[in-house]
């Protein structure tokens, strides 16, 4: 069940199961295990969540497309930055090599024309920011409404950038669509009348291509109980089976069919 902690298996040659913890609401432990896990013969993960951008490889399929993960960017209040322009020549922290967080990161400072050598990137979770004052920024990818984010936001000295064009960055970037963050989301945080500008991406439910068929029912069947849904803020199972441009798992394919077909 949602907040309990359940076992996802390691493939046959690996050395111990490791244990992932799925919190209520789910958030995406993207950030911390890197999509290479799933491609590892030998100590890779059969199941993790991993962000749309890290769904890429042909040794990956998905098992759900699970909920939307809002990107932000904190800075320091008061502080130098108030654009994104102004994040050149800055410390920010990116998210941990390989993970989701990075990669978004890399996408959203590309398309802004900043390269990762224009900033100084720290290759580490964005909780960084709290514990080391060098650190001016952090670019942070998880469920809109992070109990860890709002608690940030709570303590003050921090603000949420806008991120600007975000229409246009979507278009341009599949991987996103334009969201608007609120002070339903962050209630406490002061935040424009409209609501702030940003873009989110979505978190996956993956697996290695040769997942049991056996494990990949399961889960499903545990996750679209009408109360896993509520819990943990997935989406529907009527709307995760219409996803498209995705890589399904053969066994997850064979779960949604039957909500594929035209209702009478």
């Amino acid at each position: 069940a949602c907040g309990q902690r359940l076992p996802l298996v390691r493939n046959k040659n690996a050395t111990s199961s490791p244990i992932c913890t799925i919190p209520s609401p789910l958030t995406s432990i993207s950030n911390q295990i890197p999509a290479c896990s799933l491609n590892n013969s030998v100590n890779g993960y059969d199941l993790a969540l991993l962000q749309a951008s890290t769904v890429s490889s042909s040794r990956i399929a998905v098992i759900a497309p699970l909920y939307y993960e809002a990107v932000h960017v904190i800075v320091r209040d008061p502080g130098p930055i108030h654009s994104m322009a102004d994040l050149i020549g800055r410390r920010i922290a990116v998210g941990p090599e390989g993970s989701g967080s990075k990669a978004v990161s890399s996408l959203l400072l590309h398309w802004h024309g900043i390269s990762m050598s224009d900033v100084q990137a720290d290759i580490v979770p964005w909780q960084t920011i709290q514990t080391t004052p060098e650190v001016e920024a952090a670019i942070v990818v998880v469920q809109v409404g992070n109990s860890l984010v709002h608690e940030l936001l709570k303590l003050g000295g921090y603000r949420l950038l806008e991120i600007p064009r975000a229409v246009q960055l979507a278009l341009d970037e599949p991987v996103f669509h334009p969201l608007m963050i609120s002070k339903e989301h962050y209630p406490g945080y002061e935040f424009p009348s409209e609501g702030l500008t940003s873009i989110a991406t979505t978190a996956f439910l993956a697996a290695r291509v040769d997942t049991s068929s056996a494990l990949v029912r399961a889960v499903l069947k545990t996750l679209y109980t009408e109360d896993m849904v509520k819990k943990c803020g997935i989406l529907p199972a009527e709307k995760a089976a219409h996803w498209q441009g995705v890589a399904w798992h053969p066994a997850a394919s064979k779960f949604f069919e039957p909500l594929r077909r035209p209702q009478p």
